[in-house]
């Protein structure tokens, strides 16, 4: 499945301070979080945590291409019945979220 993606390629860095942000390595800002207001430890950990889920969407969308891919293979080399109506529907449904998360 031949994709454009128009998000920016490469890996995604954390950079954490007072508020954390997402860069590319050449240190292009991707996002930032929220910063600190109420300065818990849930409220750093919660941030945290956005952070490592942003900074690895690019990751993600790969895997999740590679899987439609593998599905889709699979879906040739299964003989006619339920098991490939099941393998088109969950390509149907993959294929969705990609093209979703690139338009």
């Amino acid at each position: 499945m031949k994709l454009e993606t128009k998000f920016t390629k490469g890996d995604w860095i954390i950079h954490s301070k007072s508020e954390t942000t997402i860069t590319t390595a050449k240190g292009r800002t991707i996002a930032t979080t929220a910063t600190l207001q109420d300065g818990t430890e849930a409220t750093y950990n919660e941030n945290q945590a956005n952070a490592k889920l942003i900074s690895r969407a690019p990751k993600l969308f790969n895997a999740l291409k590679d899987a439609v891919e593998e599905i889709d293979t699979m879906i040739l080399l299964t003989p006619t019945g339920k098991r490939r109506n099941e393998l088109c529907e969950k390509s149907i449904q993959l294929t969705r979220i990609l093209y979703n998360s690139i338009s």
